[in-house]
């Protein structure tokens, strides 16, 4: 659920994590506020460290031309202002604990870090302070509850709409390269869960994998101890393709001989033992196989039409200035 929620928000907020404290809504335009949305300022450190992120996001060569930065420019200033207007409305619906919310998610990322002195550098690498990480934090979270209660339950996927798809992409997106058989024990952690019941989840599954390291069956440790629905079928996901799961699980399940078991695997959604079943020969998908993948695919893309469509809604009901 978070995947699509952050997938859909892409289109107008990609950039807003990049997004510095607001000044004084009293603040002109000038070169280091290139913009005003309904008076609050993107001031030009934000638009700089967009512009950074879009460029490495779409990888392009150095140097940068200068037609190529302008427009670069011009896309980051346009993508902040789709995230303050959206976030402004958000914030009008309330998000029940949002301070402590807020809270628990910079701890868990500066859990990440062995050292404060690390957490620092990291930080300086993005140029950004603490306090501007929270304000990030504050509106992925608030922006995010707009969209998971407002658009998401409206984007529903038809029978014809997934066949009419998998007959027009068969052959040129469901063609299966490189794959294997995988199963797994999955240790869930909830998205909003404190580092400290985080900490808990990854005792349980290193606890689990020394059980199926001392010999015990891990179809039946995955049947007992695996949250549901991957308890069913002792843990075997069918068949993965390259692509379809988070790098760090991909890593685990495509780096394993067949029959082997991984280390616990951390994803966003919890702790995972990944064991390999079988490698498995090229084929195309069938629907049924291809449906999860469609679905997905095409809520995704309708959430992110009417948050794209919401966000110029608000822009043209607000009062925006650029320089």
């Amino acid at each position: 659920m978070s995947f699509l929620i952050r997938f859909a928000a892409a289109a107008v907020l990609c950039l807003a994590a990049l997004a510095a404290c607001r000044q004084s809504p009293q603040q002109k335009l000038s070169q280091d506020v290139p913009a005003l949305v309904n008076g609050a300022p993107i001031t030009r450190g934000e638009v700089d460290r967009a512009v950074k992120a879009l460029l490495s996001q779409n990888r392009m060569a150095q140097p940068i031309a200068p037609e190529v930065m302008k427009k670069a420019t011009e896309a980051a200033l346009d993508q902040l202002i789709s995230a303050e207007v959206l976030y402004q409305a958000a914030s009008e619906m309330g998000v029940a604990d949002l301070d402590r919310q807020v809270r628990d998610r910079v701890a868990q990322s500066r859990s990440r870090y062995r050292t404060g002195d690390e957490y620092e550098k990291a930080l300086d690498s993005v140029e950004m302070s603490e306090k501007e990480v929270e304000l990030a934090v504050r509106k992925d979270i608030v922006i995010n509850n707009l969209i998971r209660t407002q658009f998401l339950p409206k984007a529903t996927v038809s029978e014809a709409e997934i066949e009419e798809f998998y007959r027009e992409n068969r052959e040129k997106s469901f063609r299966l390269g490189e794959r294997v058989r995988v199963s797994q024990i999955l240790v869930p952690v909830p998205e909003q869960a404190t580092p400290a019941a985080r900490k808990q989840a990854r005792e349980k599954a290193l606890a689990l994998l020394q059980r199926v390291r001392k010999g015990e069956d891990f179809a039946a440790v995955a049947s007992l101890e695996s949250a549901p629905p991957t308890n069913k079928n002792g843990g075997d996901m069918g068949g993965l393709n390259r692509g379809e799961a988070v790098p760090s699980f991909e890593k685990a399940a495509f780096g394993l001989k067949v029959g082997e078991v991984s280390e616990v695997v951390e994803t966003p959604v919890g702790f995972h033992i990944v064991k390999l079943s079988q490698k498995l020969p090229p084929a195309t998908a069938t629907l049924d196989e291809a449906r999860g993948q469609i679905v997905r695919y095409l809520q995704q893309s309708k959430v992110r039409k009417s948050v794209a469509e919401y966000a110029a809604q608000l822009r043209a009901s607000g009062h925006i200035e650029k320089i």
